[in-house]
């Protein structure tokens, strides 16, 4: 079980590599497109990739206390950017933020390979429907679901970003989690419509406090929050989903 977690982290930097040397291909060959925020967005994916590598390899209880760290720093992105203009809106954000994580504090708290496994796998789904989604809505998106709340999310991105997390789940989820094929579609339905739901969620946050990210931490994405954000919703659906099914 414990390979199947090196391996999966493994996976995602081989994959990270490809497409950083397929950009950097593409503006030798095309240098008219513009790659700057797909470059951007490159870049926070490698750093987010090696915290949650940090976060899952370091030796308890470093793990856990790493990823309560980027909590605390989620929910400090939060507090700044809400309270001097929609101080009530804290009463929602923080609690749905902190309750949300949780889950996933927990399973690095328990320490054994199952319930890395199952972090690993909730983080990594989660942050390819976002990837999905931003490509899905990218290339096909003509027709916005909240124009006024985030003009930038269409319901192609949104299809495209479920359709790739079922699909992604059905191929990987069987082996990982030992889940039903049926149950596999399930994960994927949940991480792709939460996924969603979670980045729609806190876009109104933003919205409501007139700015665009929660930090600037990350090039291209933002702040902590930014990335934590579709995670408040899968993280809790997910890990019950896959307890209840497996009673574990």
């Amino acid at each position: 079980m414990r390979l199947n977690v090196l391996a999966l982290l493994a996976t995602v930097f081989l994959l990270l590599v490809v497409a950083t040397a397929s950009a950097l291909l593409l503006r030798l060959v095309q240098p008219q497109r513009r790659l700057q925020d797909f470059f951007r967005r490159l870049l926070a994916w490698w750093i987010v990739s090696s915290v949650m590598l940090v976060v899952v390899v370091a030796p308890p209880p470093a793990g856990s206390l790493l990823f309560a760290v980027l909590m605390l720093l989620a929910a400090r992105e939060c507090w700044q950017a809400l309270w001097p203009v929609q101080p009530q809106l804290l009463l929602l954000a923080l609690p749905w933020l902190l309750l949300g994580l949780l889950p996933l504090l927990v399973l690095l708290q328990r320490d054994d390979p199952a319930s890395l496994l199952l972090f690993c796998w909730v983080v990594l789904l989660t942050q390819l429907n976002d990837i999905a989604q931003y490509f899905a809505g990218k290339a096909m998106g003509r027709h916005r679901i909240a124009p006024r709340l985030s003009p930038n999310k269409t319901w192609e991105g949104f299809c495209g970003g479920v359709v790739g997390s079922m699909l992604l789940s059905l191929l990987f989820t069987p082996r990982l989690l030992a889940l039903t094929w049926p149950a596999a579609l399930g994960f994927g339905l949940l991480v792709g419509s939460g996924g969603f739901a979670g980045d729609l969620l806190f876009s109104w946050f933003k919205r409501r406090a007139g700015i665009k990210d929660f930090g600037r931490l990350l090039p291209g994405q933002g702040g902590v929050l930014d990335r934590l954000d579709s995670l408040t919703c899968t993280a809790p659906l997910c890990v019950i989903y896959v307890l209840v099914l497996t009673g574990a």
